[in-house]
C-alpha cells in the first residue's frame, strides 16, 4: 500500500538512487552490514527519490532473485528495476557504488541520462587521464574531460582535496563556475573552479540522504525481534515523511509563513490524533444503539478541529441526566443535557453551531 502511494506521486524530471537501511539487529537471513550509514546493520532498501526528499519507489533487497538479471550485478540491476516507472528524458543521479559504462548505456536506451561518481576499478579503458600524483601537483580545481567517440558519454576528473572521477551522459566540464573551498595552509576560503557535472550532482543527489535524516526523528522505537514488524513500522514512517514534505511544499507555495507551518513532530501528533479519533468515533457509532454512555465524572479532552468541523453529522442528542453537564464551549458555564453525538461533548444548543463552524 505504501509503495502504491509512492508510485502515484507526480513525477519530476530529476531523481536519485541510493541505499537505505531499515535498522534491525535481530535474526534475519536478509540482514546486512552497509558501511557509511547511521545505522549500518539491517535490511537493505534501494530507494528512488527526488531532490526534495520525496520517495517515489523502493525495493527491499531479498537476495539474488530480488531484481531481474540484466548482467550488471546487484548495483546495476537495482537501478534498472527502479527506473521502470521513471519517464523518458529524465536525469538520474547515483553514488560511486552504482554507475558503470554498461549501466549508462542501458539507461540511454530508455531515454534516461545518468550521472554519478565512478570507482577506479570501473573506469573504462578508453580515457587516459593524468595520474593522480601528477594531477595533485597542479592547482586545486584542475579538471580533465574525455568523451567517448560513438555516443554522448563524458568522463570527467576534477581535483578537490583528492581527484574525483565522474561519469555522465548529460554533463561535462562546461560551463564551469566558482565554489568556495577552505585552504588549510592559507587559513582562508578560496574560489575554486568547479565543473558543471559536479555542481549538478551536488544539487540533485541529496534526496535519499534528506529522507534518511528525517526518518529517524520521532520514529516508532519499540523493540521487536520480528523483522516483518520492523519493516511495517519503517513503511509507515516513509508514508509520514512523504506526506509532511508534500504538506510543507504546498504551504510554502501558498505563501504561508514558516512559523505557521507544522514541524514534523506536530504533524505526526496531528496524524496520530486523527487516527485515534477515527477509531473512537467508528466504535461509538457501532455501539450507540446498545450502550448508554454514563455521565462524565472526569475531564475529557476536546476533539481536534478536524473532527469538530467535519461534515454535518454533529446532531444534538438529549440525555437523561439529573443535573445536566457543563457546556464545554469556552467561556460558557451553563448546564445542559444536550450531547453532540459525533464529538461526544455536551454543548448548549445556542453555541453548538458556532463550535462546529
Amino acid at each position: 500500500m505504501v509503495r502504491k502511494g509512492c508510485l502515484g506521486l507526480e513525477r519530476p524530471n530529476c531523481f536519485c538512487v541510493d541505499e537505505q537501511v531499515i535498522p534491525f539487529s535481530g535474526r534475519c537471513h536478509m540482514k546486512q552490514y552497509i558501511c557509511n550509514k547511521p545505522n549500518p546493520v539491517g535490511l537493505e532498501n534501494f530507494v528512488l527519490a527526488g531532490k526534495d526528499g520525496l520517495i517515489y519507489d523502493f525495493a527491499i533487497h531479498k537476495g539474488k532473485e530480488t531484481f531481474p538479471d540484466f548482467g550488471l550485478g546487484t548495483s546495476g540491476n537495482s537501478v534498472l528495476k527502479l527506473v521502470e516507472t521513471v519517464p523518458a528524458c529524465s536525469k538520474l543521479y547515483f553514488d560511486h557504488w552504482f554507475p558503470s559504462v554498461g549501466l549508462m548505456d542501458e539507461l540511454m536506451k530508455k531515454g534516461i541520462f545518468g550521472t554519478g561518481t565512478l570507482m577506479k576499478n570501473r573506469m573504462p579503458q578508453e580515457p587516459h587521464f593524468t595520474n593522480d600524483k601528477d594531477l595533485l601537483k597542479k592547482s586545486r580545481g584542475t579538471s580533465e574531460q574525455r568523451l567517448r567517440q560513438y555516443s554522448t558519454l563524458a568522463c570527467t576528473k576534477w581535483v578537490d582535496k583528492k581527484p574525483i572521477v565522474m561519469l555522465s551522459a548529460a554533463f561535462g566540464v562546461q560551463p564551469e563556475d566558482q565554489c568556495k573551498r577552505w585552504c588549510k595552509k592559507d587559513k582562508k576560503f578560496l574560489d575554486v573552479p568547479r565543473p558543471s557535472v559536479i555542481r549538478t550532482y551536488n544539487a540533485n543527489m541529496r534526496g535519499v540522504d534528506l529522507a534518511d535524516r528525517i526518518l529517524p526523528l520521532y520514529t516508532q522505537r519499540s523493540r521487536t525481534n520480528r523483522w516483518t514488524l520492523r519493516t511495517i513500522r519503517h513503511m509507515s514512517d516513509i508514508a509520514c515523511v512523504n506526506i509532511w514534505l508534500q504538506y510543507r511544499a504546498e504551504k510554502k507555495a501558498e505563501g504561508v509563513q514558516r512559523k505557521s507551518i507544522l514541524d514534523y513532530l506536530d504533524f505526526k501528533f496531528s496524524v496520530a490524533e486523527a487516527l485515534i479519533w477515527q477509531n473512537v468515533i467508528a466504535t461509538r457509532q457501532d455501539d450507540e444503539d446498545d450502550v448508554d454512555i454514563p455521565p462524565r465524572k472526569r475531564p475529557q479532552a476536546l476533539p481536534s478541529k478536524h473532527f469538530s468541523k467535519t461534515d454535518a453529522l454533529h446532531l444534538p442528542m438529549k440525555d437523561d441526566l439529573p443535573n445536566g453537564a457543563r457546556c464545554r464551549n469556552a467561556g460558557c458555564s451553563v448546564k445542559t443535557r444536550h450531547r453532540f453525538a459525533r464529538c461526544d461533548v455536551y454543548l448548549c444548543i445556542e453555541v453548538g453551531r458556532n463550535f462546529h463552524s
